[in-house]
């Protein structure tokens, strides 16, 4: 009889090119911006925070949705960004730049890399309803982990009426 063990071993990288940024991480070992560890912010009100956000490519009623929450954010926070890569949108938010991001229409390679970073620099991650994170479901929220909650107060409905 053989006994089989599987190391899964989870690495991340993204390289933010505009800026010669490399975010790494490695499970159980951290973030890293530059090879400097990273922490998620410590921001914990909503409306001192910054946010980030994306659109896909398709104006439907996840695009309107999505529109809806932008100019909802954006009365409630410091602010919306909006920078056009996922991947790097959540760096931002592992590295403290930015407290929270929010996006539809996303697929696997748009956000592995990113989610291990933030994880690792202490952040959250879930779908935009509350419920745990599922890599195929095409939506995501990420925060430090501080103003989740009150994102979800946002976001929920939202996807609730649009049954995503």
């Amino acid at each position: 009889m053989y006994t089989i063990k599987i190391v899964l071993w989870l690495d991340a990288c993204v390289i933010e090119i505009s800026s010669d940024t490399i975010y790494t991480a490695i499970n159980k070992e951290g973030a890293f911006c530059n090879n400097n560890p990273i922490k998620v912010s410590s921001e914990n009100n909503l409306q001192k925070s910054l946010l980030v956000t994306g659109f896909g490519y398709d104006h439907d009623e996840k695009w309107e949705a999505n529109m809806n929450l932008f100019k909802s954010f954006t009365d409630i926070t410091q602010g919306v960004r909006r920078l056009g890569a996922a991947s790097v949108d959540l760096c931002h938010v592992a590295c403290g730049i930015v407290d929270g991001f929010w996006e539809f229409d996303l697929h696997p390679w748009d956000t592995a890399a990113g989610i291990l970073i933030v994880l690792e620099a202490g952040g959250m991650i879930t779908q935009m309803d509350g419920k745990r994170y599922d890599i195929f479901q095409r939506q995501i929220l990420a925060s430090n982990g501080h103003i989740h909650e009150f994102m979800l107060k946002n976001t929920k409905p939202v996807i609730d009426s649009l049954n995503c």
